[in-house]
C-alpha cells in the first residue's frame, strides 16, 4: 500500500512536484487488486466512467439535493494499464485530476470536507487493452444518512402500497448496476455461467426483470458487457408483468409491461432497465413470459436463438400463447439448486418446441425426444413420459 497526496483535488506524485506546491494537502491511499469489489454491507453509490474517461455515465443515480447523505469515503477505481509508465497514453494524473473535479460538480461537499477518505484503487489484473476496458473504471461514494435522516425503505413510485417492505429503488439500482460493473459480487451465478459455457449464437434475450430477478438479469448485462465487441446478444426484451397492472385485469397476451431495447448503446440499456423497474415488480406469482417472447419474435428476425431468463418459483401466466411460438427456446432457470424440482410449465415449453432447460451446473436439451415411458434424471429429480408430458416421479 503506497500513499500520495491530494493538493487542491488533484493526485499528485512527490517525485513529480517540488515541495512548496504541497499545500493544505490531504493524504490519498494507493491500494492496488486484482480486480475491485465493493465492500458489502453500507450505503453505496456506484458511479461509472468509460475506460480513459472522466465522463460519469449515470449521474442521476446520485441525489442528494436535500443533503441527507453524507459521503465518508470514496473509492477511485482504475485499471493498472499500462504496467510501465513510459507506455502511458493518457496520464493518471491528468485523468485522475478531470474525474475528482466531475465528482466534486455532483457532491460539492467533497471539495471542502476535510474527514472525507479517499482511495485510489489500481485493477492489475489486465496485461491488454482490451481486458482493461472490460474492468470497472469510475468511483464509489460510501455514505451515511445524517439530521436524523433514514434509509427509505419503500419504493417512491405511484401504488407504493403495493410494495411495502422493498428497498427504495435508488438502492435496487446500485446494486444492478454493481452486478453489472463487476464491483459487487453475486452469490448466485446461474445465468452469467449457463449463458458463458454454452456459446450460442446471436442471441435475443428475453428476461424477467420482476423483484426477485434483479441480481439475475444484472447477471445478463455483466456478460453482455464483457462480450460487446462480440455482439452476441442482438437485442434484449424485459418483461414486469403488466405495469403494476391489477391482478384481476391480466390477460394472457395482454398483460403488458413488455419492453424492447436495442444492446448496442449500453448506457440507454441500462436507462430501460431502470425505467422497467420503476413501472412495475411483478405483483402476483404467474409472470408474462410467452407474451413478451412473442413481442420479440414480431420485432426482431436477427439472431439465432432464444434465449429466456426465468424464475423457476413462478410460473407461466400466458401458457396458452405456446401454440403460437414456433422456434425453441434456451430456459436459464434461476432459483434452482440441485434436487429442486422444475417448474413443469418450463418443462412443457421446452419439450413442446424443441428448447432446453439450463440450470447453474446443467443443460437438459433432448427434451422433446423422450418417448412415452421413459425417464430421465433433470437436476436430481427423475421425471416420467406419461401421457406425452414429463412427471415427477415420487419414491416409494
Amino acid at each position: 500500500m503506497k500513499t500520495f497526496f491530494l493538493w487542491l483535488g488533484i493526485l499528485v506524485f512527490p517525485a513529480l512536484v517540488q515541495a512548496q506546491q504541497i499545500a493544505a494537502k490531504q493524504k490519498i491511499t494507493t491500494i492496488e487488486v486484482p480486480v475491485y469489489h465493493s465492500k458489502p454491507g453500507h450505503h453505496q453509490t456506484i458511479l461509472h466512467m468509460a475506460y480513459a474517461s472522466q465522463e460519469i455515465g449515470n449521474k442521476e443515480t446520485w441525489e442528494n439535493k436535500d443533503h441527507r447523505k453524507q459521503v465518508y469515503e470514496v473509492d477511485l477505481v482504475f485499471s493498472a494499464y499500462p504496467k510501465k509508465k513510459e507506455d502511458w497514453i493518457t496520464s493518471y494524473q491528468s485523468l485522475l485530476e478531470r474525474r475528482i473535479e466531475e465528482l466534486k460538480k455532483l457532491e460539492p461537499t467533497l471539495g471542502s470536507d476535510t474527514s472525507v477518505r479517499w482511495n485510489l484503487v489500481l485493477q492489475t489484473q489486465c496485461v491488454n487493452e482490451e481486458q482493461a476496458k472490460k474492468l470497472f473504471h469510475g468511483a464509489v461514494f460510501r455514505f451515511r444518512y445524517i439530521n436524523g435522516a433514514k434509509a427509505p425503505e419503500i419504493l417512491s413510485w405511484q401504488n407504493v402500497d403495493l410494495q411495502k417492505n422493498l428497498p427504495q429503488f435508488q438502492e435496487i439500482q446500485n446494486e444492478v448496476e454493481g452486478i453489472v460493473y463487476g464491483v459487487s459480487d453475486f452469490k448466485d451465478s446461474t445465468v452469467f455461467n449457463a449463458i458463458d459455457r454454452n456459446q450460442w449464437g446471436r442471441m435475443l434475450v428475453i428476461t424477467d426483470w420482476t423483484g426477485s430477478m434483479y441480481c439475475y438479469g444484472a447477471q445478463v448485462l455483466l456478460w453482455h458487457r464483457l462480450h460487446f465487441d462480440e455482439a452476441k446478444v442482438k437485442s434484449f426484451v424485459f418483461f414486469n408483468d403488466g405495469n403494476r397492472k391489477l391482478d384481476k385485469q391480466k390477460r394472457a397476451g395482454n398483460t403488458g409491461g413488455v419492453f424492447c431495447c436495442n444492446p448496442d448503446d449500453f448506457e440507454h440499456l441500462l436507462k430501460v432497465m431502470g425505467v422497467v423497474m420503476k413501472l412495475g415488480s411483478g405483483g402476483d406469482t404467474p409472470e408474462n413470459n410467452l407474451e413478451a417472447v412473442l413481442k420479440g419474435l414480431r420485432l426482431y428476425k436477427d439472431f439465432d436463438e432464444i434465449v429466456m431468463v426465468a424464475d423457476n418459483n413462478a410460473g407461466v401466466r400466458d401458457m396458452s400463447l405456446l401454440p403460437k411460438i414456433n422456434k425453441p427456446i434456451r430456459i436459464v432457470l434461476c432459483g434452482v439448486s440441485c434436487g429442486t424440482p422444475i417448474h413443469p410449465h418450463y418443462l412443457e415449453i421446452a419439450r413442446k418446441i424443441g428448447g432446453s432447460i439450463h440450470t447453474i451446473e446443467q443443460d437438459i436439451e433432448t427434451l422433446s425426444m423422450l418417448k412415452e415411458g421413459q425417464t430421465m434424471d433433470i437436476n436430481g429429480v427423475m421425471y416420467k413420459i406419461k401421457k406425452g408430458k414429463l412427471v415427477r416421479m415420487y419414491r416409494g
